[in-house]
């Protein structure tokens, strides 16, 4: 039963690995250069794992300068420079809108983006000293709740679609 759990633990640390480095690949350019560099040969499950990382990784960002202006009336210059997300635009064709899962996991993580670009906008107008730290802090975190609410699913349904693409 040990080894069995253990293999589970692996696998999901692998599938993570392979995430962050989807991730970490794409921050480097624009869509044009990840569209050449073959991103648009992967399956729309993992289109929608890689669209999912990226929203993370930045509500992630957000989420660790909420918790800095807790503590700070004014953020660093470092804090407030933006690094390159890449969030993949994923767009269905006939055949993906006809899976109830993809369109309910593309919903759930659109919603995901709006709430996250507002939290960065609200971030910005706080570097721009025109917010107080209270204010954005309390900002911050009622996006960036229902942001990783709305990640959180998305991220379930694409580990269902995996799971079922990985029985084919």
């Amino acid at each position: 039963m040990q080894r069995v759990r253990g293999s589970g633990v692996r696998r999901k640390l692998l599938v993570g690995a392979v995430l962050v480095a989807a991730v970490l690949a794409g921050c480097g350019g624009s869509d044009e250069s990840a569209a050449q560099s073959g991103t648009g040969a992967l399956s729309l499950t993992e289109r929608l794992a890689h669209y999912e990382a990226s929203l993370r990784a930045e509500a992630n960002w957000l989420w660790d300068n909420m918790i800095s202006a807790r503590s700070h009336g004014r953020p660093d210059a470092a804090r407030c420079r933006r690094p390159a997300f890449d969030h993949p635009a994923v767009e269905l064709d006939e055949a993906g809108r006809s899976q109830d899962s993809a369109v309910a996991i593309l919903e759930q993580l659109t919603y995901a983006e709006t709430l996250i670009a507002q939290a960065r906008d609200f971030w910005q107008t706080h570097c721009d000293g025109t917010q107080s730290s209270a204010n954005t802090a309390a900002f911050l975190q009622s996006r960036l709740d229902p942001a990783y609410g709305a990640l959180q699913r998305a991220l379930a349904g694409i580990e269902a679609r995996r799971r079922v693409e990985a029985r084919r």
